[in-house]
């Protein structure tokens, strides 16, 4: 199966998606052929979804939700209202099963499933799946 994982983590400085390479890691041993995508590097995340999505074909897509917010007392940036941008970005550019997972949506699945059941088929929360 081709799948495609996805960072959607932008905190600079940059943090390694590690559970996102613990799984590629996963997948890759069980013979499936995996891309990551991470979107802490680049600045427009947009444009490098749209390219990515249009240059290939995938069966499944994972997004990880690192953070919600910044963690910051003095600014409480949240970033769940751009994480649903890019989620919705990556639903205009495939067909593909849409599996979202990560700290993020774990610390607060109920709530934040609300906002994104109709862009994504499944939720994984720690090792329980919605």
């Amino acid at each position: 199966m081709r799948v495609a994982l996805v960072n959607t983590n932008q905190i600079k400085p940059p943090i390694a998606p590690i559970g996102l390479d613990y799984l590629a890691e996963a997948l890759n041993t069980d013979g499936h052929q995996i891309e990551i995508l991470d979107l802490c590097w680049v600045d427009d995340w947009s444009s490098a979804i749209s390219s990515f999505f249009n240059e290939k074909d995938f069966e499944l897509v994972g997004v990880t939700l690192r953070n919600t917010d910044d963690c910051a007392f003095t600014s409480r940036q949240s970033f769940l209202g751009e994480f649903i941008k890019m989620v919705n970005t990556i639903r205009k550019h495939t067909d593909a099963l849409i599996v979202l997972g990560g700290v993020g949506f774990s610390v607060m699945p109920n709530r934040f499933w609300s906002y994104v059941k109709l862009m994504l088929e499944y939720g994984v929360m720690g090792s329980l799946a919605l």
